[in-house]
């Protein structure tokens, strides 16, 4: 099992942050980089479990399900199972710094054969680039929140 996580502060309250992030539609107004779009195939536009979601990144679109949708997670898996696995989560949690923010948490957890693959070495490789990634959403959407676009 390989985990690569990160967080961030972000000077908003955690169901307003949830609520930018998850307006998936206006993702590519707020960030170029790592995400390049999220679909949910929902039946009415609410994100539940079991519903299919469609992530196109830098150079891959992968499919997956969501895991548990919830007032303070969002988790999706994608799978080319028994080879590579992850289970994608990002948290949204009351800063316990800032007061009235949140600790954006978004990390995810790799599991399977090639899961070795994920681990950053030595400033290099798919771990490292896929930190980066997060890190970079992760500062977008502060600003997207902060600067109230």
């Amino acid at each position: 099992m390989v985990l690569i996580l990160t967080e961030i502060e972000i000077g908003g309250d955690p169901a307003h942050v949830r609520d930018v992030f998850l307006d998936f539609a206006k993702l590519s107004e707020w960030h170029q980089g790592h995400f390049k779009s999220v679909e949910v195939q929902s039946r009415d536009g609410e994100i539940r479990k079991g519903d299919k979601v469609t992530i196109t990144m830098e150079g891959a679109t992968f499919s997956g399900v969501i895991l548990e949708n919830s007032e303070r997670e969002l988790i999706w898996r994608g799978s080319i199972y028994p080879i590579f696995c992850g289970d994608h989560f990002f948290r949204f949690q009351p800063s316990e710094t800032n007061p009235g923010s949140t600790t954006f948490v978004q990390g995810e957890e790799f599991t399977g054969l090639l899961s070795f693959l994920m681990r950053p070495l030595f400033g290099w490789g798919f771990g490292t680039k896929t930190r980066s990634g997060f890190e970079k959403l992760n500062r977008d959407l502060r600003s997207r929140v902060e600067g109230g676009t």
